[in-house]
């Protein structure tokens, strides 16, 4: 409202006022800031917030320094607004211990000053200035040992007055690393200029009657006085003409001179009846239900708030406009909610609003939050670009599954539900977009209602919906079928030799060609072979180390490389060693324009030569003459194909890799593949 008032103190319940400023407070500068600047040189000179706790986003600031204070930075600031108020501000989280040791430290180093009287909070302190001593001395003194016990960027403002709510008021004046003196004789002076709500203990509730109280009205030319006892024992006195001045009134006067708290007294005498004070408890009787028809909402004309029902009010303001509001209690909290203005939103459609908040309030859900999430509700079609980004970094197959995933969900899901908000995807949809390829695509509705299942899921993390369309829900309602096991067509290993004999007697790709048998001879998979690099082997060690990025239990993996295994590198090395370089590099097996050769490429070479195998079987190949032809222990070969040890506690004590037992172990395979050709073929271009 913009008052002020003219203030006369009388002080105290003495009939003479003190003629010595007694009372000395101290107020510590933005304290939690002030510590935190300290303590970190880094934080010197710029503006800096404290925050309740690190990485907070809807949270606020609750410190801050005098730089972050002049860019409107205050306690109780929205952390988004103080960025966008202040962009290079530096906010650090709180710690509540550092600041109570370093109390502790200023305590003992006022003390050695003059007594503490109260310590009324952490970063502020009352004490009494003894009759013979200077206030102003005694306060640079204090400021002095301060600076001297924490360091300079602690500072406080100081106010000596007569008593301790005049202190504090004056330490107020003159913020940061002040000192105000309000002698007796210079009251109220600059105390007149300050706004009622600047006066400590000047709250909401008080300010109303405060305001009524000393509104303009006339006045008798005699002091008329008006008492109203606060925390310290104070009357304010108010005087309609300018020349307010002291004058101290006894306590019994007072008390003998006052009138009802619901009265005033006019220029007759005549007592009238002031504003009764606000119903503080609830009101009794029925809650209004449907208490607003359609036509009074669509004429009412004057301004105020009118009850309906459920907390649901419409508001109509000075202007004529009409908007509906809702007061719920949300978590323990009284919470508003506005649902539109009346022009959009009609009363039976507003009492439907209310009605369905106060059942998700009345349930322990947040109807703000959920219109939050609304707002920002992402389609199917964003959540899943969104998930496929988060897992793509652990991926190994070079941005092959994310490509699966968008292809089969464009496909099969995009159509239906790619343009739905991620919470309204039902079981009924995921139902629509697999039932169709259930049984003629089993595997492919597999994947794509796996998929739509870990985007769901994503939802449910980010807190848009609460359940699973593709979970369990929808496995009772799909169609049932036998599980067949199927493994990828192998050879048997008797005809393996053959099988590469036919290879290389073929038309294709030298590279390829190679890429093949050193494939068979290694018992490796594809990928590892396809993307090897000549840094990977130490051909004078005869091993070859596979990355553990390449490899399917992503760990490393060392392969002991036989004889012809050496004769394939080398020739493999003429493919792309150029004319001024003294050994090959890049790509071991490249493809015929020197890229990585495709993973369909050497299966289509098998393929079209009619074998009945692809390359991944020939590892089971390798396996099956390993147990049948051989002596070998079970677990050399399982670390020749590179599985894992199943067994969690085996697997914690079987540390070795039998590297030499399988260096006899692939020599073995190398030979019998030898033997059983009768023949070495000579690799042509």
């Amino acid at each position: 409202m913009g008052l002020r008032i003219r203030l006369i103190f009388a002080i105290l319940r003495r009939v003479h006022p003190p003629r010595h400023p007694a009372c000395l407070y101290v107020d510590f500068d933005g304290f939690f800031a002030a510590c935190e600047e300290q303590a970190d040189p880094r934080l010197h000179g710029r503006p800096l917030g404290v925050i309740p706790v690190a990485d907070a986003v809807n949270s606020c600031v609750i410190a801050a320094n005098a730089r972050a204070k002049r860019h409107g930075i205050r306690t109780g600031l929205a952390i988004a607004e103080a960025r966008r108020r202040c962009p290079e501000l530096a906010l650090v989280a709180q710690r509540p211990d550092h600041y109570v040791r370093v109390q502790q430290r200023i305590l003992a180093a006022i003390l050695d000053v003059l007594p503490i009287e109260a310590v009324c909070s952490i970063d502020e302190l009352v004490a009494s200035i003894p009759a013979h001593e200077s206030p102003v001395a005694i306060a640079h003194q204090i400021k002095r040992r301060v600076r001297e016990a924490v360091g300079a960027r602690i500072t406080c403002s100081i106010g000596c007055a007569p008593n301790r709510w005049l202190a504090k008021i004056a330490a107020d004046l003159d913020k940061p690393d002040g000192l105000t003196i309000l002698a007796p004789h210079t009251l109220p002076g600059r105390v007149l200029e300050l706004d009622l709500e600047a006066l400590p203990g000047i709250g909401m509730r008080m300010r109303a009657p405060l305001t009524f109280a000393f509104r303009p009205r006339p006045r008798p030319s005699h002091e008329i006085a008006r008492e109203i006892p606060n925390k310290s024992g104070l009357y304010w006195l108010h005087r309609a003409d300018s020349s307010a001045h002291f004058r101290c009134i006894p306590k019994t006067n007072w008390e003998r001179n006052r009138q009802p708290h619901n009265t005033r007294t006019d220029r007759e005498g005549a007592m009238n009846t002031l504003p009764k004070k606000p119903r503080a408890t609830k009101r009794k009787g029925r809650h209004p239900d449907k208490a607003l028809s359609a036509a009074f909402c669509r004429t009412v004309a004057e301004a105020g708030r009118y009850a309906d029902g459920n907390g649901l009010y419409l508001h109509v303001d000075p202007s004529g406009a009409r908007r509906w509001v809702q007061r719920l209690v949300i978590r323990g909290r009284s919470r508003g909610l506005g649902l539109g203005s009346y022009a959009l939103v009609p009363l039976a459609e507003a009492r439907e609003l209310a009605l369905a908040n106060r059942k998700l309030a009345r349930a322990g859900g947040d109807p703000l939050a959920a219109r939050r999430r609304a707002e920002g509700m992402p389609s199917f079609e964003e959540a899943s670009e969104k998930v496929v980004a988060i897992h793509s970094g652990g991926w190994k197959d070079g941005g092959k599954s994310a490509k699966q995933w968008r292809a089969s969900l464009r496909e099969y899901a995009y159509q239906r539900i790619g343009g739905k908000g991620v919470d309204q995807v039902t079981t009924a949809d995921v139902m629509a977009v697999v039932l169709p390829i259930w049984t003629s695509k089993h595997e492919t509705a597999q994947r794509v209602r796996w998929r739509i299942s870990a985007i769901m899921k994503w939802a449910i993390a980010q807190g848009y919906r609460n359940d699973n369309p593709a979970g369990d829900a929808i496995a009772a309602a799909l169609p049932k079928r036998p599980v067949r096991v199927r493994h990828m067509p192998a050879l048997p290993y008797r005809e393996v030799p053959a099988a590469i004999a036919a290879v290389h007697a073929s038309r294709g790709w030298i590279g390829a060609k190679l890429a093949f048998e050193y494939q068979v001879l290694t018992a490796a998979r594809s990928a590892e072979v396809r993307l090897a690099t000549w840094d990977e082997f130490d051909l004078g060690a005869m091993m070859w180390t596979v990355p553990d990025t390449r490899m399917k239990a992503q760990r490393e993996h060392r392969v002991p490389l036989c004889g012809r295994a050496l004769e394939i590198l080398r020739e493999a090395g003429r493919l792309n060693r150029t004319a001024d370089a003294d050994e090959p590099a890049g790509l071991v097996f490249p493809s015929r324009r020197g890229m990585a050769l495709s993973e369909g490429g050497i299966s289509k070479l098998v393929k079209i030569l009619g074998i009945a195998a692809v390359p991944h079987g020939f590892r089971s190949s390798f396996r099956d003459w390993a147990a049948e032809r051989t002596n070998h222990p079970r677990e050399v070969i399982e670390a020749a194909l590179a599985h894992v040890v199943q067994n969690k506690v085996e697997a914690a004590y079987a540390r070795s890799d039998l590297f030499e037992r399988r260096r006899h172990f692939m020599d073995d395979w190398s030979e019998y593949l030898a033997e059983e050709r009768g023949q070495v073929v000579t690799l042509s271009r």
